[in-house]
Formats: C-alpha cells, sequence, structure tokens
C-alpha cells in the first residue's frame, strides 16, 4: 500500500516590503494643511500649568506595631531632614539620594520631572502648586507618608504657538498621510494579483 504524498495547494500571494521611510518621503503636507489642523485642534496646544518638582518621602515603618510612634518618628526623621535643607549649602538631591524612602525617584536626586495638575495626589500636589520656583516645602503628609518638596522650574498655563507647534503636526499629518498610503498601495497590489488568478 504506497502512500501517497499530495501536494498542497499553492495559493500564490505576493509579500511586498516597502520601508516606511521611503512612503513619508511621498508623503507632502503642506503650510495650508497644517495651519487647518492647528486652528482645529487648538485645544491640544493649551499647554497647562506644569511644575518641575524633587521630592524626599519618609514613610512610617512598615508593619511597624506601634502605627502611632512609627508615623511619629518619621514625622520627626522629615523634621531633621528640613532643618538640614534650612542650612546654607544644604544639596536637596544629596539629601533625597540619602534618606528618601522612594527608592525610585531617589537615586535621581528626588526629581519627579515635570506633572500637570490631576497627576498627583491631592495634598501633595496642592503644595507644589503653590510653590514657586526654587521653593521647598514644609512637610506635606499624604497617605503615602511624609513628603519634602522642591519646586526646581515652573511653565505657566500658555498656548503653544504655531511656530513651535508646526513640526509636532507636519510629523504627525505626515505619518497618517504615510499610514494611509501604504494601506492604498497594499490594496492596489492585493487587487492586482488577485485580478491575475
Amino acid at each position: 500500500n504506497k502512500m501517497s504524498f499530495k501536494l498542497p495547494t499553492m495559493i500564490k500571494a505576493a509579500y511586498i516590503s516597502i520601508p516606511f521611510k521611503d512612503i513619508l518621503q511621498k508623503v507632502a503636507v503642506s503650510e495650508t494643511e497644517v495651519k487647518e489642523y492647528y486652528e482645529k485642534n487648538i485645544k491640544e496646544f493649551q499647554m497647562q500649568k506644569q511644575v518641575l518638582a524633587r521630592h524626599i518621602l519618609i514613610r512610617p515603618a512598615p508593619g511597624a506595631s506601634d502605627i502611632k510612634k512609627a508615623k511619629e518618628d518619621a514625622r520627626k526623621k522629615a523634621e531633621d531632614i528640613l532643618s538640614l535643607l534650612a542650612k546654607k549649602g544644604a544639596d536637596f538631591a544629596s539629601l533625597a539620594k540619602k534618606y528618601s524612602d522612594d527608592k525610585a525617584s531617589g537615586g535621581k536626586g528626588g526629581s519627579l520631572g515635570y506633572f500637570k495638575q490631576g497627576e498627583m495626589v491631592k495634598h501633595f500636589e496642592d503644595a507644589a502648586f503653590s510653590l514657586k520656583k526654587g521653593g521647598i516645602s514644609g512637610i506635606v503628609e499624604t497617605e503615602f507618608g511624609y513628603h519634602i518638596i522642591k519646586i526646581d522650574d515652573v511653565k505657566e498655563a500658555r498656548l503653544m504657538p504655531f511656530k513651535e507647534a508646526k513640526d509636532i503636526i507636519t510629523k504627525k499629518l505626515t505619518e497618517t498621510g504615510a499610514k494611509k498610503l501604504a494601506l492604498d498601495t497594499a490594496s492596489e497590489i492585493q487587487k492586482a494579483v488577485i485580478s491575475e488568478k
């Protein structure tokens, strides 16, 4: 009894690979299109106030049997750090590296990067947004523990001018156009393959 090995039915398919950057180069976006996008989507370019902040966090000892005492000890430690910061020449970043219980930001000198309202817990945010550039808060209590906050920079709310937004919009419209062109090209090839069968 001979075994028969039948070849599977072959399906004709065309795979074509066009580098995306080549397609991008084929898409031309005019200044008028860019301006129109800016005017129609002006809300996208309304920048909220942002602060660049650092913090030092002191957490009450986890799993302490006497929670009240753990909180008092943590607060006392935060007060000691605050008095170190009041000394001439004290460096916030160095103290954050040494003492902060937020290890992620502590390694970066306490830096949390820029953030806008609505991104941090309320007490922390209220304190951060009430400070001026270079300002250091008192002790701010949140559910995470006791924070000392320093503001490195403040970006006031503003409308991003067209000149600044132009490159962002051009890139966005070019990429959208290139994706559409890629899909159109693929469907043209697909139609050609089908009609050849």
